[in-house]
């Protein structure tokens, strides 16, 4: 069997008719797939969230009414957790900021990683970076869930000194039908995308606020 090729279509000497076969277009994707590194700051003091699939799935989406607003992905996987938490007044500096990967409840099985630092003055952050183990299901994409993906821990931070930033790789399937969002949007301009809090809230009531501005709902 001769593969096609420019030879193929020409005649060879003798007046024989050249054998050639033509092969079928590759198969292809066409789902939308895409990285996001989000943002988001606490807005009131010690923050403690567990993060859902639907909360990290809830925090793109685009409006289809002005009130109506629907997950922009179908699926979603952590790539990375950093957060930044800034030290307290001179007297009391130290405040403690902790980042869990679930595995103790069925179902949320993030390999059980925690992590923790604390800041020891107001010029040196508590700082963490960290990712889940590559083979736990933290790290792979899953569905809009009640599941939690990670844990988010604080004691003693003040409103607007904890800084959350999560890498995300979305994939979007054209099979899978949009998912509402948990909480209803309103004066929103429909088609728009809009970024929400990483707990699932709206910004007049979440307590991790998307710094993604200007669409912040």
């Amino acid at each position: 069997m001769k593969k096609f090729s420019k030879k193929a279509h020409r005649q060879p000497r003798g007046g024989q008719l050249a054998e050639y076969r033509l092969y079928k277009p590759p198969q292809t994707q066409f789902e939308i797939h895409q990285t996001h590194k989000l943002r988001f700051t606490n807005t009131g003091t010690n923050p403690a969230t567990s993060v859902t699939w639907y909360n990290l799935l809830d925090s793109i989406l685009v409006a289809g009414t002005a009130t109506n607003g629907y997950q922009l992905y179908d699926f979603v996987r952590v790539k990375e957790v950093e957060i930044w938490c800034a030290g307290g007044a001179s007297s009391a500096p130290a405040i403690t900021i902790g980042l869990d990967f679930g595995g103790i409840t069925a179902g949320n099985l993030g390999g059980g990683k925690s992590y923790e630092d604390t800041t020891v003055s107001t010029a040196m952050p508590a700082y963490i970076r960290a990712r889940p183990d590559a083979k736990s299901q933290t790290a792979q994409f899953q569905p809009s869930g009640s599941a939690y993906a990670f844990h988010i821990r604080s004691v003693g931070a003040a409103a607007g000194t904890v800084v959350v930033d999560v890498t995300l790789e979305f994939r979007n399937s054209p099979v899978v039908n949009p998912v509402a969002v948990a909480q209803a949007i309103a004066a929103a301009t429909p088609g728009e995308i809009y970024f929400g809090g990483l707990d699932g809230l709206r910004s007049a009531g979440t307590a991790w606020r998307s710094l993604m501005n200007p669409n912040v709902i």
